[in-house]
């Protein structure tokens, strides 16, 4: 799937909080048999078998409409093209940058560990999003572009 720049911008920024929601829900996905909230039961009726489905009725709407809409699906597209993608940076600054900002550390944090202004680390992120961006035939000429320079210095 392809993505613009912007979205691959507020992807970076929650990719952490991504990560974890998607480990969450996919535990809760996993377990073949999945029990509703339970209630303590007394007496008698704490004796009596109980039954492995789900009995609370809008905790199972609620996991089909989140299975309908995609909604883990979605997330685990996000996580993966960042993780996919992640490769395509070369320079030191950009895999610095894009490194503590998927571990959720704000642009003013990130600039102060750089020694830049805040505005540096979003034109950096701006860039590293472009880079993410492109196609593959893109990243090749960039790739090139980047290594002669390099080589250059």
């Amino acid at each position: 799937m392809q993505y613009s720049p912007k979205q691959v911008i507020n992807m970076m920024k929650r990719y952490n909080e991504n990560k974890k929601t998607l480990a969450r829900l996919k535990a809760m996905y996993d377990k073949e048999l999945t029990t509703g909230e339970g209630v303590a039961q007394y007496g008698d009726d704490a004796a009596m078998p109980k039954s492995d489905n789900v009995s609370d009725t809008t905790f199972r709407r609620a996991k089909q409409l989140m299975e309908s809409n995609n909604i883990v699906a979605n997330l685990q597209n996000k996580v993966d093209f960042i993780e996919n993608n992640a490769d395509k940076l070369i320079k030191d600054r950009h895999i610095i940058v894009f490194t503590l900002r998927i571990q959720g550390h704000t642009c003013e944090y990130i600039g102060d560990v750089l020694t830049t202004s805040r505005q540096t680390v979003h034109t950096t992120i701006n860039e590293i999003a472009q880079v993410l961006c492109k196609s593959d035939e893109e990243y090749e000429a960039y790739k090139q572009k980047q290594l002669k320079k390099s080589a250059n210095k």
